[in-house]
């Protein structure tokens, strides 16, 4: 092992310390000891340092150019990287040697678990809020020293040191009286201040004890002697560690008077916890108890264990480094640091030699604190800053009060005060005999009490849900404190935003009590009011009574005589109270009796009865169907409906069923309609087809059937073949859902259904096909047999062609057919261009008026097929005429020649004019079948289209109404929340 260097700073702080180095030669191994193990880290670093300046030179120079890296600080840096390598094997040696006096210093920390910070020579000001806000800010300082245990280096140990110093020496504090703000609530203004020397020993001593870090010996033993580029034993580091040097001296020697007082916290801890108030009354009434006796022999024997342990140990003096002027300037100790070589300033030509202890500042001189610190012991009214910050004046300051007064208000690691404890352990009977020592609890006291979670004794209490605490709590506020104090006491909010209100379902029967009193509109940090909070609790057994009754107080305090303002009620995430209600019973009362936005949508775009659908609540989705401001086409983010959000397919079915009543019926009662539309593996579309007809008194049979666009296009066609002379909408004209094939248009799928749906609806309002077997057949039997349907249709075309020529007479005069086709078509012509005309001008009724103009196209095909007969007729009649003239013409040929040729000719003239009389005859009586279907149908057509007309208008008005209906409720709730900012400001 190579020999440390004789100059090096380890060497000359050992010789500073009055002792020799360890003679470390290559035949000597002592793995164990400190002091080699300290020499041989030494030894490392001044080698990585060596081994780094035979780098080249321009390098080096180059990277000081380019970096902010300096000659000290590549040095920290090289020691760091050597310490961490070698730290599994340096701290667990160093942990042994340390391990007698870790084991006999945490052994006593543990006696001091119960320690409370009034009782470590603190007196805080401001009363329980005070005390609260110093352990809250020092819960942030017990955590920061708790990283030392994860430190891998000394280095790093330092610096979870001194940030916890830093921590610790900057707290916040709290005016002794609390102001009042412009609601007339106190408010408390934290104020930064510095912490002396002397408090700071305190503080940290409290962080030790509660951070409950193991090896402290150790690890302060690693820090100070194991450390070679920062001098650890002047400036703000040597502060620090002599600070915490001082702390666990204290902890070791001296801390007597803190175990007694942590056993009385813990024996009163447990006897509050107790339902015997026998010892609880004997600490706390010590004069008429017989159990302060034998308290009294125990404090008596732990003073002489202490008096006893004082005289064991010779008196000392350890003082503060309160200027640099105790230590050896870092800048010159610097400059001998290592025997060979001088640092790496001569690489970095920026950088002058004076340069090398720039980064340690010294101690600078720090402010006295603003908190009132003295030393409780014995009665005693010496400030601390009349003393020196030596272990004697630690000693006599940091005994322990244990005084009644003092125990009364000492609070456990969690922040729980006495009476806190006995709410925790549900002892009303201990709660009641607190709540009548107003001398240690006063009003004020009982106000500002909460734990580390900022919780409330009424709050902790009503999260227990025991009434008798809550009652006894309750009598003693209301005896003593104002309202408006009450209200400012149930508007405090824990940690997590949450007051009060926003527990009182585990105690229901509050609400009628302080329910005007809560501020329902208080939100937590995840945007819920206590209304919200009510709402979801869902497995109140008084569920349905609990949330009317806080809608009503609700309702109460908004003391403006409106319904309630849901739009106050809105959590982080959009969610209003319908999106989180599954009793339909609320939801209604809610629909009909609050101002809410039924069709409002949460951070997923997703409305009320979409939550519903997706989460299977059927009473939930039916009430919302039956509210006719609801949206039930509304689509999410991804262009989701509520009934394809439905995961189960019970549920999808229910809702089928519910969008199947919400249409007309027909005349005979029957609900007859395509009810959804969806896309199937195969890239073809699927259509749910419904049928619910009337069986008794409020019950229906329902039919289900699915069928594809296919299907839809044979049936039009099959019927347009068994009836030409019938007029039927037309849907070839749909465009395909799957122009991009890996994402299908929802868009165009919904156009389908509706499309088909109204051909259904105006098939099943037809005056001659509104009965055909065929359509009924496409709506009540499961599966559709075409080819049995084709060859059907085949022979009814054959048997109407024989009934027209056997039951029909020909039209004589087509003359009268025609004027009354022309009529026909100029009446429907004007309601197409009437119809054209409203659907230029009206958006909203377009979906309607396409089906009315696809009937109207139908009408105007079916009226021109008469024309077309007449003209084929009069065709056929010329053909007669002309062939009849040729047969009576004499012939120009001589008699006797060519009599077989031109008998011939006669023969087949006379049979071409029979064939055009017989298809002329023909014509005419089709014309006549035709002429008395489409005259039915026309005025069958002129009803249908009257009553669609009258009901897309009445819905259309309806649907405005409701609409710019839902728009004013929008804006005056914007308007109300406009006033109200502005009366707030």
């Amino acid at each position: 092992m190579r020999r440390a260097r004789p100059h090096s700073f380890s060497a000359r702080r050992d010789k500073a310390n009055g002792r020799e180095s360890l003679p470390v030669t290559e035949d000597f191994f002592a793995e164990d000891d400190e002091d080699v193990m300290r020499a041989s880290l030494e030894t490392a670093v001044t080698a990585a340092i060596d081994l780094f300046q035979n780098v080249d030179k321009q390098q080096l120079s180059l990277l000081g150019a380019t970096t902010d890296l300096t000659g000290p600080l590549v040095e920290k840096l090289i020691e760091r990287y050597v310490t961490e390598n070698v730290n599994h094997l340096l701290f667990p040696k160093l942990s042994a040697l340390k391990r007698p006096e870790d084991l006999e210093l945490e052994a006593k920390i543990r006696q001091m678990e119960y320690i409370d910070i009034s009782q470590l020579g603190i007196a805080i000001k401001g009363c329980c809020r005070a005390k609260h806000d110093l352990l809250i800010q020092l819960g942030h300082a017990i955590e920061e020293f708790k990283k030392i245990t994860s430190a891998m280096s000394p280095a790093e140990m330092m610096d979870t040191l001194f940030s916890t110093i830093k921590v610790v020496s900057q707290l916040t504090g709290i005016p002794e009286g609390p102001s009042l703000d412009n609601k007339g609530e106190p408010a408390y203004e934290k104020i930064a201040m510095t912490v002396n020397a002397d408090t700071l020993v305190s503080l940290l001593l409290y962080v030790v004890i509660r951070s409950k870090v193991r090896n402290l010996q150790a690890r302060l033993s690693y820090i100070r002697n194991f450390i070679f580029i920062d001098d650890v034993d002047s400036g703000e580091m040597g502060y620090a560690l002599s600070t915490f040097e001082a702390v666990l001296a204290y902890l070791v020697s001296d801390s007597a008077g803190l175990r007694r007082a942590s056993r009385r916290n813990k024996a009163l801890w447990d006897a509050t916890k107790k339902s015997d108030l026998t010892e609880l009354k004997g600490i706390m009434e010590p004069d008429t108890s017989a159990v302060a006796d034998g308290i009294e022999d125990l404090d008596a024997n732990e003073d002489a264990e202490i008096s006893a342990k004082t005289s064991r140990h010779p008196s000392f003096t350890w003082t503060l480094p309160n200027s640099p002027s105790r230590r050896p300037s870092l800048a010159v100790a610097m400059a001998d640091r290592f025997s060979h070589g001088n640092g790496l300033s001569h690489v970095f030509p920026f950088q002058s030699n004076d340069d090398s202890g720039s980064d340690f500042s010294c101690v600078k001189k720090v402010k006295r604190v603003a908190m009132d610190i003295r030393s409780l012991s014995s009665g005693s009214e010496i400030s601390f800053h009349s003393r020196t910050g030596s272990i004697a004046t630690l000693e006599s300051a940091l005994e322990g009060d244990i005084s009644v007064k003092r125990l009364a208000q000492t609070s456990n690691s969690l922040g729980e005060s006495i009476p806190m404890m006995a709410i925790q352990s549900g002892n009303s009977s201990s709660f009641k005999y607190l709540m009548s020592l107003s001398g240690y609890y006063p009003l004020d006291m009982i106000l500002q009490d909460m734990n580390n979670e900022d919780t409330t004794l009424l709050s902790a209490a009503i999260q227990l849900g025991k009434n008798d605490l809550i009652d006894i709590l309750l009598e003693r506020i209301n005896g003593l404190a104002t309202e408006n104090k009450f209200k400012a006491y149930l508007a405090e909010q824990d940690i997590w935003g949450r007051s009060v209100g926003h527990y009182l379902f585990h105690a229901p029967f509050l609400i009628p009590k302080i329910g005007r009193l809560i501020p329902w509109r208080q939100r937590d940090k995840n945007g819920q009011t206590p209304l919200f909070a009510l709402c979801r609790s869902y497995d109140n057994e008084n569920y349905f009574e609990m949330v009317e009754t806080g809608l009503n107080v609700a309702k109460e305090t908004q003391n403006d005589g409106q319904p309630l303002h849901l739009d106050d009620h809105v959590d982080a995430k959009g969610n209003t109270l319908l999106h989180i209600m599954n009793d339909h019973r609320l939801a209604m009362r809610i629909l009909h009796s609050c101002n809410v936005d039924v069709n409002a949508t949460n951070e997923k775009k997703f409305t009320a009865l979409m939550v519903a659908s997706k989460y299977g609540r059927y009473d939930m989705v039916r009430c919302l169907f039956a509210d006719p401001r609801v949206d039930i086409t509304a689509k999410e983010m991804r262009g989701l409906t509520a009934v394809e959000l439905a995961k189960d397919d019970d549920v999808r079915n229910r809702i089928d069923d519910l969008c199947l009543f919400s249409m007309p019926a027909g005349h005979d009662g029957r609900i007859t309609g395509v009810v959804r539309a969806f896309f199937v593996e195969d890239g073809s579309v699927r259509l749910v087809l419904k049928s619910a007809a009337p069986t008794d008194h409020d019950s229906y049979t329902v039919t289900t059937s699915r069928r594809s666009l296919a299907e839809f296009e044979q049936l039009a066609h099959l019927l347009t073949q068994e009836h030409p002379a019938s007029w039927v909408p037309s849907i070839l004209d749909m465009r395909s859902p799957f122009q991009i094939p890996v994402k299908p248009s929802r868009a165009i799928l919904r156009d389908i259904q509706t499309k088909t749906d109204w051909f259904l609806r105006i098939m099943l309002s037809h005056p001659t096909l509104a009965t055909h077997e065929m359509l009924w057949e496409f709506f009540l039997v499961p599966e559709l047999q075409l080819e049995a349907m084709e060859q059907r249709t085949k022979l009814k075309v054959e048997t109407r062609i024989e009934t027209i020529k056997e039951e029909y007479e020909p039209v004589q005069d087509v003359r009268e057919v025609e004027k009354f086709v022309d009529h026909a078509r100029e009446m429907v012509r004007s309601v197409s261009y009437s119809t054209k005309s409203v659907t230029r001008r009206a958006n909203g009724l377009g979906l309607a008026t396409c089906a009315i103009q696809s009937t109207i196209q139908a009408i105007l095909t079916s009226l021109s097929r008469p024309a077309t007969l007449i003209g084929h007729i009069r065709a056929a009649k010329r053909e007669v005429d002309r062939n009849d003239g040729s047969v009576g013409r004499s012939s120009r040929w001589p008699l006797g020649l060519l009599d077989e040729t031109r008998q011939r000719l006669q023969d087949g003239k006379e049979k071409r004019a029979r064939k055009s009389r017989e298809e002329a005859e023909y014509l005419a009586k089709e014309l006549r079948y035709t002429q008395q279907t489409v005259a039915g149908e026309l005025a069958g057509w002129q009803d249908m289209h009257d009553k669609m007309s009258r009901r897309a208008i009445r819905e259309f008005a309806r649907g405005m109404v409701i609409q710019e209906r839902m728009r004013l409720e929008g804006m005056a709730r914007a308007l109300r929340k406009v006033r109200s900012k502005e009366r707030e400001a």
